[in-house]
């Protein structure tokens, strides 16, 4: 009965260690699992944060393309404004230069036709005193061509009295010379 004492002792005792052993080895598999699966965690953890990493990338490209598109349209509207501002002023400035050069010209050409008026109407007004003086030189020599023929007629008609007078007296003295 010892020995069966024992061997119940040494049972109890194998049941005993084989009970702490499994323990021991369900703790070592549970810590081997744990440690596994916080390695599997700090796996996945790690892809997670890459492939977020990853995403976040790709959302910051996007939207930094989309800035900078964005940016670009901006400074190209903002360009085309000072562009369109710079030529209206230029075309402003050529206007205003051309209308000086216009007005410039205008005086030049008014200032040429004064003087060409001028010069018509001073031409005009020498031609005008010399055809007065020809046409009261004309109408003067007229005049005194009247005058003269006048004159003339007169003295012709004095002669031709005299003489028709000088006639019939000697008619008459002839006459008389004979009758008497």
């Amino acid at each position: 009965m010892q020995s069966f004492a024992r061997s119940q002792q040494h049972r109890r005792h194998f049941i005993q260690m084989r009970g702490a052993v499994i323990k021991m080895l369900a703790n070592v598999r549970a810590q081997q699992q744990q440690r596994r699966y916080l390695q599997m965690r700090e796996a996945v953890i790690q892809m997670q944060a890459y492939v977020r990493a990853q995403q976040q990338q790709r959302r910051f490209t996007k939207t930094r393309e989309v800035v900078v598109k964005m940016q670009a349209h901006a400074r190209a509207t903002q360009q085309r404004r000072q562009f369109t501002q710079m030529r209206e002023a230029v075309i402003k400035m050529q206007a205003l230069a051309r209308a000086q050069q216009q007005k410039r010209r205008f005086a030049q050409m008014q200032a040429a036709a004064v003087l060409v008026q001028r010069a018509f109407r001073d031409w005009q007004h020498q031609r005008m005193r010399h055809l007065a003086a020809v046409l009261i030189q004309r109408d003067f020599r007229r005049m005194c061509l009247r005058r003269q023929e006048a004159a003339q007629q007169l003295a012709a008609a004095t002669i031709q009295r005299v003489v028709r007078s000088f006639l019939q007296r000697r008619c008459l003295n002839r006459l008389r010379a004979a009758v008497g």
